[in-house]
């Protein structure tokens, strides 16, 4: 997806704009696209997973896409049931420790007026 074709979907009333596929794009091209246009909600899909979604939020992602990378599909075979709540949760912790950590951030820059107002 090209930053043109992700403004044209914010500017056509896109709350949330998906970023596929997120495994060759990389976290750098999140910060790129919202370099010129932190206006924008991105939500990288494609390749997230526990060892790299922080860096996404860090990139300034709002959000994330996962899939493949929730359920393991051996854990699912063997109806390890333990196990999906487990990586499920560990999603969910750390994406709440990503808020966290981002929020004070977003909150200041958008104080100075660097970041426009969220819609």
């Amino acid at each position: 997806m090209t930053p043109t074709e992700i403004a044209a979907a914010w500017e056509a009333g896109a709350a949330l704009v998906k970023v596929f596929p997120a495994r060759s794009l990389g976290p750098k091209y999140i910060s790129d696209v919202l370099a010129p246009m932190p206006e924008l909600k991105l939500m990288p899909t494609g390749g997230v997973g526990l060892e790299n979604m922080q860096e996404y939020f860090k990139a300034g992602a709002s959000a994330v896409g996962i899939g493949g990378t929730l359920i393991e599909m051996s854990a699912l075979r063997l109806a390890h049931w333990d196990r999906i709540t487990e990586v499920a949760s560990e999603f969910a912790k750390r994406a709440m420790k990503a808020n966290e950590q981002v929020k004070p951030v977003v909150e200041m820059m958008a104080s100075e007026q660097k970041v426009p107002k969220q819609r």
